[in-house]
């Protein structure tokens, strides 16, 4: 359904794309005794960190998966150089004399790669965890929005940037305290408390993560009173392949988390869990 949904682009599994690397880059040490698997997968790590950057607004991206990209191209430059140069010369780049590969090695040898490494484990300690979630909630506004438009029909109908108003619920402090914080604590929803109200949001373009104004992103939102109310964003709205009857697609939001709520009541927990497919 995900797929079928949205526009296509590019998505990061946390953990597929390395044990790919890893396998690609034994069969191809094996066969050939080059590395160029290194050279493509650090690229691809530099690329990546930066789309996700210019689509999240997260710091967090530039520093990770980028720096963890040159760290694996500088181990690969410091511990196999003659390896990397006649790989450059396999591909038509030749001119390396004895005072360059001298230069190379005197300074992106091991021991500056080390230094490297270990900047780069550093900064995973402070902002690998923030990475991973900003990933855990983009895929969970997907499924949100994707079990939400099941229930609505194609329209011509234009896309507008207010909240709209979507009914109320009962509840107690203890019960919305409860259901919110369950939700932010399995990286659904990030929770924002804002003049009494307590706004669910969720994106998959600027992470909620990065604080931005809730104009930008979309969220489901319970005021004081109990009144719920609906925005989603104009480049949320517009991943979509078709085009939905804007109300509905709100209406339908609101009424999954209406479900969602009520199965937190009824300690279904796990429902929940399953319908976003988060273990």
């Amino acid at each position: 359904m995900d797929q079928s949904v949205f526009k296509l682009r590019l998505g990061w599994n946390r953990f597929i794309p390395f044990i790919i690397y890893f396998f690609s880059l034994i069969i191809e040490k094996e066969a050939y005794g080059t590395y160029f698997t290194s050279w493509v997968f650090s690229l691809l790590l530099i690329v990546v960190g930066i789309i996700y950057y210019c689509r999240q607004r997260l710091f967090q991206q530039l520093l990770v998966l980028p720096m963890l990209g040159l760290s694996l191209l500088h181990y690969f430059i410091g511990a196999r150089l003659n390896v990397n140069i006649h790989m450059l010369n396999l591909i038509g780049i030749n001119g390396f004399g004895e005072e360059t590969t001298n230069f190379i090695s005197n300074h992106l040898g091991v021991y500056s790669w080390a230094i490297h490494f270990l900047i780069v484990l550093v900064l995973m300690m402070f902002f690998a965890k923030t990475v991973i979630i900003s990933f855990q909630l983009e895929s969970a506004a997907r499924k949100i929005l994707s079990l939400s438009v099941k229930y609505v029909g194609e329209s011509s109908g234009s896309y507008t940037e207010r909240p709209f108003p979507s009914g109320s619920i009962n509840y107690t402090n203890e019960e919305i305290h409860g259901f919110s914080a369950f939700l932010e604590a399995k990286n659904i929803v990030k929770v924002v408390n804002e003049d009494g109200n307590f706004i669910l949001s969720f994106s998959m373009g600027i992470s909620p993560l990065s604080n931005p104004d809730l104009s930008s992103i979309s969220y489901f939102q319970i005021d004081s009173d109990g009144n719920t109310a609906v925005h989603i964003s104009v480049k949320d709205y517009y991943q979509y392949r078709k085009k939905y009857s804007f109300d509905q697609l709100c209406d339908a939001v609101a009424n999954l988390f209406k479900r969602f709520f009520n199965e937190y009541k009824a300690h279904n927990e796990k429902r929940i869990l399953t319908e976003l497919g988060i273990k």
